[in-house]
């Protein structure tokens, strides 16, 4: 893609995150915030802050997280919904898990049946020590048998951190 388009701000991304993988931290900042430069996407702005925090810049990764933040706000007053996000966000990038919740409680309203909404619900509430309500949420987000690592991974702790874990529930 590259080759095609030099200036395509989704490849340039990806070269960051494969940076990131590599842990050539320098490069992939270079890459996201070249590609931020293209296009105002906040995933590259997401992407920026947290190989921040991995490096352990914490003034960069707090002023990349309010500029993050603050594009998502205006796509809010622009009528989008981003409450899902901001969700992620707070759980991520600040840990502020009753933050996380405010967003993630609004985004439920709208959509109490959808996968990542419940999947956020589960991580929060598990990340809150509640673990009653975290095991309602990921039997929702994991009914459709998602083969997704992550969400595997938090409902296996959430079964086993609540003495509850069900082989024939994850089947």
């Amino acid at each position: 893609a590259i080759l095609e388009y030099p200036n395509y701000a989704f490849a340039i991304g990806g070269l960051g995150r494969l940076e990131a993988l590599k842990k050539n931290y320098p490069e992939a900042i270079k890459l996201y915030k070249k590609a931020g430069t293209i296009i105002p996407e906040f995933s590259f702005q997401e992407a920026l802050a947290e190989v921040y925090q991995e490096t352990g810049k914490k003034e960069e990764a707090a002023v990349a997280t309010k500029k993050l933040i603050e594009m998502l706000e205006e796509d809010a007053d622009a009528g989008h919904y981003v409450d899902l996000e901001m969700a992620n966000i707070y759980i991520q990038l600040k840990k502020d898990y009753d933050k996380a919740l405010e967003y993630a409680e609004n985004e439920f309203d709208k959509r109490p049946e959808n996968i990542d909404v419940n999947k956020t619900l589960a991580h929060i509430y598990y990340k809150k020590n509640d673990l009653d309500k975290a095991k309602e949420h990921i039997k929702t987000a994991t009914r459709t048998n998602k083969q997704e690592a992550s969400m595997l991974c938090l409902a296996g702790l959430i079964f086993v951190f609540s003495s509850a874990l069900s082989c024939k529930y994850l089947q």
